[in-house]
């Protein structure tokens, strides 16, 4: 069953509405056209207890006016380009710089900024939610006519699935994301640092000054970064790396052996609701941030928010690969196809307390 109800008008008048989609046991995920955004992903804990397990505002305005992006697609590239700018065919492409001298998913006014057209369907068996956004040539500086699409699928198994696909009529870049906050405290009642994180990697992107990355990878093997088994987040996060340092945290990308099929990507536990989300991706990264500086704010339904109440898992490409070759390349030639998928799983787990107590 889906659900759809206003959700008031933007500074530019334009009615933005909240989408929500049922699945056969009465979990639920609600999606705005505002951002393309994740505002609730309401799934049980072990005792059958159902609780939102993202952060989320409850007003439009505070969306319009959010600095962490929350639940949104962002885009048309996700994560930094170093001073806005990249060479492709020779020519130098500036784009707009809206974070210390750097340009920061997607701009300004980035797709999180936008309403998006939408239709739904409604079939035995899952709930689907497709959303299109028209990004004009020069958009924040990107050459290029971009048509872009995004289906959310929501199934009985309580997985939700994001489909994208993008075509431009000139070549250009791209790399887009979901920029979710996930607490599986459920309504962020405890900070993530308990959380238990396991990330299918064996190496990370560090990073220079202002976060963007340097091109290169570093093995995770004996360094803060090892999440190839499950670990608590906190575990290592006030360790003196100077890489921890620089970002407050984590907030860095790992390198997954992604392709063409989906692959697991990470995996988070929550140890006390038993919650287990599983992550699976086609794309070439999983950005970890441990949400080091959120603000202090009331979001949805009073839920607290604050630094480290929750953490995004970014499935993407690098940041900044347009101006580090050794990065996959984001790169779209013209009236190519751009596709890529991601899918979350929602469970509660009892018998993996045994496998995470000893990887501790």
């Amino acid at each position: 069953m889906i659900e759809s109800k206003p959700f008031g008008r933007t500074k530019n008048g334009e009615e933005s509405t909240l989408f929500y989609l049922y699945n056969n046991q009465g979990h639920s995920v609600c999606i705005t056209d505002f951002g393309a955004r994740i505002v609730e992903i309401n799934v049980p804990d072990s005792l059958g207890t159902i609780e939102n397990v993202v952060l989320a505002y409850d007003r439009l305005e505070e969306y319009e006016n959010d600095p962490a992006y929350f639940g949104a697609i962002v885009g048309r590239y996700a994560s930094r380009i170093h001073e806005g700018k990249f060479e492709m065919d020779g020519k130098i492409i500036q784009l707009s710089k809206n974070e210390k001298g750097n340009h920061l998913h997607g701009g300004e006014n980035g797709f999180d900024k936008k309403v998006w057209k939408s239709s739904t369907e409604s079939t035995k068996g899952f709930e689907r939610l497709t959303l299109s956004y028209f990004s004009p040539d020069g958009e924040e500086g990107y050459p290029g006519n971009l048509e872009v699409s995004l289906t959310y699928t929501w199934n009985n198994a309580s997985e939700l699935s994001l489909d994208f696909s993008a075509k431009s009529d000139q070549k250009t870049i791209i790399n887009l994301t979901s920029h979710s906050y996930f607490n599986l405290s459920g309504f962020a009642k405890e900070e993530i640092l308990d959380h238990l994180l396991m990330i299918h990697s064996k190496s990370f992107a560090p990073m220079k000054a202002e976060l963007v990355p340097q091109g290169t990878l570093e093995e995770v093997s004996e360094t803060p970064f090892d999440f190839s088994c499950f670990k608590a987040i906190g575990k290592d996060i006030e360790d003196q790396d100077p890489q921890l340092k620089l970002a407050g945290g984590y907030d860095h990308s790992f390198f997954l052996q992604a392709g063409n099929s989906l692959i697991k990507a990470a995996s988070l536990y929550e140890p006390k609701s038993k919650r287990l989300l599983e992550i699976s991706t086609t794309e070439v990264a999983a950005h970890l941030y441990s949400g080091n500086y959120l603000p202090n704010v009331s979001g949805r339904n009073g839920m607290p928010i604050g630094p480290k109440k929750g953490v995004a898992l970014e499935m993407q490409h690098f940041g900044d690969a347009p101006n580090q070759p050794a990065f996959p390349s984001t790169i779209l030639d013209a009236n190519t196809e751009f596709k890529s998928s991601t899918l979350y799983k929602f469970t509660t787990v009892e018998s993996i307390v045994n496998q995470i107590n000893s990887n501790l």
